[in-house]
Parts: structure tokens; sequence; C-alpha cells
């Protein structure tokens, strides 16, 4: 965009200078060519200045530097007369601003040299918003770095990819490699996961969905490397998917420890379902959130999710059940001796041990066993 600004101004400000040249030249009176050159080249609203034998300027050059004027043609006359020059030049106002000095030769109608002409074009404003720019890419990068997330951008209309030095490097890519099309990313993808990586790129492409959410393997990664994609879908004038912006994080080690949990839950869960007795979490409102192997036998392997002891036992029992609940939670008494009747018909004693725990929410649970008083229950 700054380079199509410049290229802009220098092609315009070039064809009014070099306009003016021809119009000196043309056979006209004097007085009128200097007349009608004077009014265009004071018109302009940039800054200009040009040399043939002396240097020369315009209204907006003596506005926009008035008493720096002469040190500023000092400046211009001192440079290489060709290409661009960024410099640093003192307006009138003694602020010292960014400018770009766009140099351009003049020939006459043979072509031989008569001098140079001069753009000035005030990038101070240019060069700040440059400036706020890189200040905020690099929080952006320093915050995807604490993050350990690489950054991807896909081009849909283009095909292009662009991909942070983190993604390559968590992709396995070497540091001279330079991926830039989708299958970089979709060739390392576990084949055991690709038809949801492209369920869901195609979701997102057809509009089923603005964002991407996808957890997957890596493919050939001996142990086993996992990433998380996250992205974002931004739409064209025609609200039609044009970019793909997201981020990619190496959540190996998360998922490390989500199995070791998993592994250490089914390890628990598999030890209360064979323990020789009978074993519950409920609600505080008395609905059943787990009853292991022993209960369930006991209940002649009834349906029990979401269920109370009134939807378990005869109105007796549940009375008996609910009342040491109460007592257990609100009391603080947790030992109980009660008589249940199994599926069987057979009414038996226990003696149970209740008591509440809080989970991670700050909720409140009712946790409790049992076993068959004076008799065994395997």
């Amino acid at each position: 965009m700054e380079t199509l600004y410049l290229s802009i101004i220098f092609g315009l400000s070039c064809l009014v200078l070099s306009l003016l040249f021809l119009i000196k030249r043309l056979k006209t009176p004097k007085t009128a060519s200097y007349s009608l050159e004077t009014t265009i080249l004071h018109s302009l609203p940039i800054p200009c200045v040009y040399k043939t034998q002396t240097l020369q300027c315009n209204k907006a050059f003596t506005n926009a530097f008035g008493t720096q004027a002469k040190s500023t043609l000092a400046t211009i006359d001192g440079l290489p007369k060709k290409g661009s020059h960024m410099v640093e030049l003192i307006f009138d106002n003694g602020i010292s601003k960014s400018v770009q000095l766009l140099y351009a030769p003049l020939f006459d109608e043979e072509k031989n040299p008569l001098g140079y002409s001069v753009v000035i074009v005030d990038i101070s404003a240019l060069q700040k918003s440059k400036e706020h720019l890189l200040v905020q890419k690099e929080r952006m990068e320093l915050s995807l770095e604490a993050l350990n997330a690489g950054l991807w951008d896909w081009n849909v209309q283009t095909e292009h990819l662009f991909f942070s030095k983190q993604w390559r490097t968590t992709m396995g890519y070497r540091d001279e490699d330079r991926p830039n099309t989708l299958l970089a990313w979709l060739n390392l993808v576990h084949p055991k996961d690709m038809a949801i990586v492209n369920e869901r790129l195609s979701a997102l492409l057809e509009k089923k969905s603005d964002t991407l959410y996808i957890e997957h393997r890596l493919r050939n990664s001996d142990p086993i490397r996992w990433v998380e994609v996250h992205a974002k879908t931004l739409l064209n004038a025609s609200h039609k998917p044009s970019r793909v912006v997201g981020t990619l994080t190496d959540i190996t080690e998360r998922k490390k420890v989500h199995e070791n949990e998993q592994q250490q839950f089914a390890l628990f869960r598999s030890f209360f379902d064979h323990f020789p007795s009978i074993a519950f979490i409920k609600t505080i409102k008395g609905k059943y959130l787990y009853i292991n192997l022993s209960y369930q036998r006991f209940l002649g392997f009834a349906s029990w999710q979401g269920k109370s002891a009134s939807d378990l036992f005869d109105a007796r029992s549940a009375q008996h059940i609910s009342e040491s609940d109460r007592l257990a939670y609100y009391e603080g008494v947790l030992e109980h001796t009660l008589e249940l009747i199994s599926h069987l018909g057979v009414r038996e004693s226990w003696h149970i041990y209740k008591f509440p725990i809080e989970t991670t929410d700050g909720e409140k649970v009712l946790c409790g066993f049992s076993t068959m008083i004076n008799k065994s229950f395997i």
C-alpha cells in the first residue's frame, strides 16, 4: 500500500512537472507561458522543487518549510538526483518529519538533460502507523510465543497460506522450509484423524460454521504428537469465505496428562466396581450419580441413572435412606444401620457409612459404602 501510494504521487507529479517544461518551450509569448507554468506549479498541493539553472519551488513548499526553505533546498540539492530518498526534514513549525524525496530527471525536446524535479511526500503519519503496526505485530508474536502457538493465515481465493515460524517448528519443518499450501498441513495429519479434519474444514468453507476447532495427531510421529487447531473465517463483500486465520498449538503434554487422568479414573472405577460392598455417589437431592457393580447386582441391575431411592426401593426403605442422607449431610451423623430389600425381595441389614464431599466446582455430593451385618456380601 505504501509503495502504491508513493508511486501514484510520483507519477502524477512527474507528469505535471514535465508538462510545465513542455509549456515553457511552446512557441507562445514568454509572458503567457510563464504565467501558465507558474499557475500550474503553485496550484499543486504537494511541495515540489525543480532545477534547471536555479532551484525553484512552489507555494506548497514555501508554506511547508517557511524559514527552513533555504536549508531544505540545500539538503535536496545535495542528494543523488535519481530514485527516492527517505530523510528527516524540519518544517516551518520546527517539527522534524520523515519525508520521501522522489527525484526525476528533466530533459528538453531533444532529450538533453536540463536538470531534475523533486516531489516531497510527508510520510510521517505513515511511518507512525507502520511503527504502531510493528509494535502490535511484536506483541502478537510474543503472546503467541508465550502460548507456544503458531499462526496460519489462509487466503481462500488464491489458496496461498502463511505459516509462522512457530507453526513450522511445531509441524516439523526445517528453518529453511517455506510451505505455503493447504497440503503442507493436511499431509501431516494422521490418517485416523483425516476424516474429521476434512469434515470440519468443509463445514467452515460451506459457512455451516464460522469457527474451526480440531485436535489431531501428526502422521509418522513416534511417540504420537497431538496439535490443537483454532481458526476463524473472514467473509468478503459477497459474504463468502475469503480468509481463514488461526493458531496451532502442540498439546502432546496436555494429552498425556489427560490420558493419565483417564487411566487413573478407570483404575479407581474398576476398584470400586469390584469392591465387595455397595458404594455410591448421589447429589444432595438424592439423585444417584454413581453406583458400583455390587450395588447394581443387589438392585438386579435395574436402571439407576438419575434416579433416587424412591425409584429403586419400597416406600419404607426409601424413607429410611432419605432420613440417613439428611443426618449425614446436615447433622454430621455418618454411620447408620438400615434394612434394604434386594431385587429378590429379601430384606437384609446393612451398616452404612455416609459422608459429604465438595467437588471442584464448589458443589457438594454425598458418598457412601456399606456392608451386610453378620453376612458376607460375596
